[in-house]
């Protein structure tokens, strides 16, 4: 279970533009949309990291571990997509995802 390690209030309840995973594997990569910023979500060995910025470039660089599930750290067990879009209360049109 996800458990935040910082204020996440900033993010909470955004809704998307579009939502891509850029990578499968360890780490796990989805790039966002949202109005003019794009937001970067990482999954590795159990940490939550998002970073927004008006580049992706600049998103990247922002990157900061958000939420923590301790049962998942020692093992490295994937996420799912909606998983974190529900932890983060983002709502999003399913017809702009790209396989999530």
């Amino acid at each position: 279970m996800l458990t935040a390690s910082t204020d996440i209030s900033f993010l909470q309840g955004l809704k998307l533009d579009t939502a891509t995973l850029l990578l499968e594997s360890t780490p796990r990569e989805w790039l966002l949309n949202k109005g003019k910023y794009q937001i970067v979500v990482r999954w590795q060995q159990g940490h939550l990291g998002i970073g927004a910025g008006e580049s992706e470039h600049e998103a990247y660089a922002r990157i900061n571990i958000v939420a923590t599930d301790k049962n998942r750290m020692l093992k490295d067990d994937p996420i799912e997509f909606n998983e974190i879009k529900t932890f983060m209360n983002w709502s999003l049109d399913d017809q702009v995802c790209l396989d999530l």
